[in-house]
């Protein structure tokens, strides 16, 4: 949930022209390959976090001030964020939940790997989602952060776990998605 996530004050983000300009451009080319998805910048809010959302026909992007502005966090980690973001619109696969149109994060992050992350980064020299995932493990593993990882034992999605995540992440090559882990755990809950 959006309230449990780290905040990151004004003071220690990285607001300079430079950091300014590349999400105004890395959104601008976004918006121009997928007009359909509204995104939209939420500067103000401090919240280290993005989230994809849909209701009705409304299809939307949300990136919070606390991760664009993130000062351990450059143009790989912001470009991966964004296309992780976009896959949950656009990938095949898996859905969040049953009857959602929103991709699962197993398959937003395949699209965004196999698609997305190459499209956004086009003419940035030598742009990898290695990197990406190295800037964002610290972020993503910061220990104020409230950890939802159930034990390794009860679940398949690696989504839910950063540490496996991340080592399929690095390879650049997710794969296809055909069943996502996650509803075993909801399944299990109810």
């Amino acid at each position: 949930m959006i309230g449990d996530e780290p905040r990151l004050a004004n003071t220690f983000q990285d607001r300079s022209v430079q950091r300014l300009d590349f999400v105004c451009n890395i959104v601008t080319a976004a918006k121009a390959l997928f007009p359909q998805i509204e995104i939209r910048l939420l500067e103000s809010i401090p919240v280290v976090n993005a989230q994809a959302s849909a209701v009705g026909k409304r299809r939307t992007v949300d990136l919070f001030g606390g991760l664009i502005f993130h000062p351990a966090l450059g143009p790989d980690a912001l470009t991966f964020s964004l296309a992780h973001e976009l896959g949950h619109h656009i990938a095949a696969g898996p859905r969040q939940y049953c009857g959602s149109i929103l991709a699962c994060d197993c398959a937003a992050d395949a699209w965004a790997t196999g698609v997305g992350f190459d499209l956004l980064s086009a003419g940035r020299t030598q742009p990898t989602i290695r990197r990406a995932v190295e800037e964002l493990g610290p972020v993503v593993s910061d220990p104020n952060r409230k950890q939802v990882s159930p034990p390794r034992s009860s679940f398949k999605c690696w989504a839910l776990d950063w540490k496996r995540r991340a080592s399929v992440l690095k390879t650049g090559n997710v794969g296809t998605i055909k069943t996502c882990g996650i509803f075993e755990i909801i399944q299990r809950r109810n």
